[in-house]
């Protein structure tokens, strides 16, 4: 049997050796903790850059939207000839659109690897 006085010196062994081990890991691991401002600084930047990314993203969507309601619109009135001219003009918009965004994923795909 172990005496009540054996658990509390061995208690203390215990707590003595976990502190020298995080005293080692603090000296080993040392960070320095970054500025407030700094802090502030890299969110306004992501702030900037989400609504930036937003309003892309929206421009991109309403330009799609806008043509497909108007073709759907001349559609439901029997406006064939308007129909194809809308469907033509969206056509050509879109292919270079297209073609600008494949290469500029295919150049930040680059960049990354």
């Amino acid at each position: 049997m172990t005496k009540p006085t054996d658990d509390g010196k061995h208690e203390e062994q215990l707590i003595q050796a976990l502190q020298e081990t995080w005293s080692n890991l603090d000296r080993t691991f040392e960070t320095e903790l970054t500025p407030l401002p700094d802090w502030e600084a890299v969110v306004r930047e992501q702030r900037r850059s989400a609504k930036r990314k937003m309003w892309k993203e929206l421009a991109i969507l309403w330009s799609v939207a806008i043509p497909v309601l108007g073709m759907l619109f001349f559609l439901a009135t029997g406006m064939l000839p308007l129909l194809i001219a809308v469907e033509a003009a969206a056509t050509a918009a879109a292919v270079p659109l297209l073609i600008g965004e494949i290469k500029r994923m295919g150049r930040t795909a680059k960049g990354r690897s």
